[in-house]
């Protein structure tokens, strides 16, 4: 296959002209202005967090920084610290100016990015942009249709694709890639995505359904907000026999639609038995009423997961709640889960780890959480010592931070709680005049 090199929002659109090409970052990528789509600010209005708003007023658009219902005045809203500013409005094509490759533009109602400068003004002329998403919708999933899913290989090589906004229609139209097909994706982060619901579709910040078996190996989804009205999950919206290696979630993840399966990694269909480990899942699922939730997935049949922290909270009303899955069977291998999860809203059916039909071993739920697979609960000071986790690698996959002496100032600390070796890596920043100890990059937003 071929690789396309990717460092830009167009170049990245041209990959659904080359569905079947692998493709790198080689840097990061910013989608802002898709967020031209976001709706207007408007007062007496309730806003989840992470949600984005345009404020036509400023022409600026902003992020929401905690749940509330908006006062009288933007303003008065901004100064108390409940939105974040995020990016000016992109500009309206003018054939009176020049133009830089990279510059964005919207031009009937669709956002474009330059990709031949312009430097004698002129007509509008599409054969010089890109469009990569429009103001109705925001980004256009890169293969929106299961006939013609993307099927080649990413690699992120470490770079972050960021505030990507999307509230498309479709299918599988909620989501960065759509359908994917491919063997494997690695070494990417997305971070600040909001998806606001397909009507009818998968949503999920990577991809929202695959046809194939994909590894997906140190892909994270960052402070995001996810809502769809079927199979929603932070990462992928519905799996077929897919593994998630050192993969990270930190999302609101939201259901209107009382039959959708919710899931913080993903939200249907069933990982693959070959094994997916290394996981660290946090943030809230929202659930509407008969929804399935859990900290994977709603997924079933043969499956093996592995080494996992699960800190979700889950909110609103459930048919079912589980640690891991909210189905399983005996054929299921799950091993070495800590489920330190928090449970305020309603739910028919509680698991803190799984049904009892699955095999569960070695795995671990505070005892505040409940459930009826009671045998794996344990307290939280329970949770916070060596002895406990039988079976647990202390030397390879796992540490407490109590045992180190700079445990005080990790950041973040986990509560104390063990600690994944390769999600928290250990590294050190000067803060001020202190040291702090712990994760870097993207990723060190996950539980701060």
């Amino acid at each position: 296959m071929s690789a396309l090199a990717i460092a830009t929002a167009a170049q990245l659109s041209n990959l659904r002209n080359n569905l079947t090409s692998d493709a790198y970052l080689t840097a990061d990528i910013d989608l802002s202005a898709t967020m031209m789509a976001a709706d207007n600010w408007a007062t007496s209005t309730f806003y989840r967090q992470w949600v984005v708003v345009k404020v036509a007023a400023q022409s600026k658009i902003y992020r929401c920084l905690a749940d509330h219902t908006s006062g009288s005045s933007f303003a008065d809203d901004l100064a108390a610290g409940k939105w974040e500013y995020v990016r000016d409005y992109v500009p309206t094509y003018s054939s009176s100016s020049t133009y830089a490759v990279g510059a964005e533009v919207v031009y009937s109602n669709n956002i474009y990015q330059c990709i031949t400068a312009i430097t004698v003004p002129e007509a509008f002329n599409a054969t010089k942009w890109m469009q990569f998403g429009s103001t109705s919708t925001g980004w256009l999933a890169i293969a929106s249709s299961s006939a013609s899913p993307f099927a080649g290989a990413i690699d992120g090589k470490n770079h972050t694709i960021k505030n990507m906004f999307c509230k498309s229609s479709g299918s599988f139209t909620s989501s960065f890639l759509g359908v994917f097909n491919g063997a494997n994706a690695k070494d990417i982060t997305l971070l600040g995505f909001c998806l606001t619901g397909a009507s009818a579709g998968y949503s999920g910040c990577f991809f929202a359904y695959t046809t194939s078996a994909p590894v997906l190996q140190n892909v994270s989804t960052i402070k995001s907000y996810i809502k769809s009205n079927t199979h929603t999950g932070g990462i992928a919206g519905y799996c077929t026999q897919a593994v998630f290696i050192d993969c990270a979630v930190n999302a609101i993840i939201e259901s209107t639609n009382t039959s959708a399966s919710l899931g913080a990694l993903c939200g249907g269909g069933h990982l693959s038995a070959s094994g997916s480990r290394n996981i660290l899942v946090f943030g809230r699922i929202i659930g509407a009423g008969s929804n399935k939730a859990s900290g994977i997935g709603s997924t079933a049949m043969a499956q093996k997961i592995s080494n996992a922290v699960i800190n979700i909270s889950f909110e609103g009303a459930f048919a079912t709640v589980a640690g891991i899955t909210a189905l399983s069977s005996a054929s299921n291998a799950i091993t070495n889960i800590i489920n330190i999860g928090t449970k305020s809203g309603t739910a028919t059916t509680t698991y803190g780890i799984a049904p009892v039909s699955a095999q569960v071993v070695n795995c671990y739920v505070i005892n505040t959480f409940g459930g009826s697979d009671t045998a794996h609960q344990k307290t939280a000071a329970q949770l916070k010592q060596k002895e406990t986790f039988v079976g647990w690698d202390f030397e390879n996959d796992w540490y407490l931070p109590e045992e180190k002496n700079w445990a005080m100032q990790l950041y973040p600390r986990n509560g104390g709680y063990p600690c994944l070796r390769t999600l928290w890596k250990i590294g050190t920043e000067i803060i001020g005049r202190k040291i702090r100890y712990g994760l870097l990059g993207p990723i060190r937003g996950l539980l701060g």
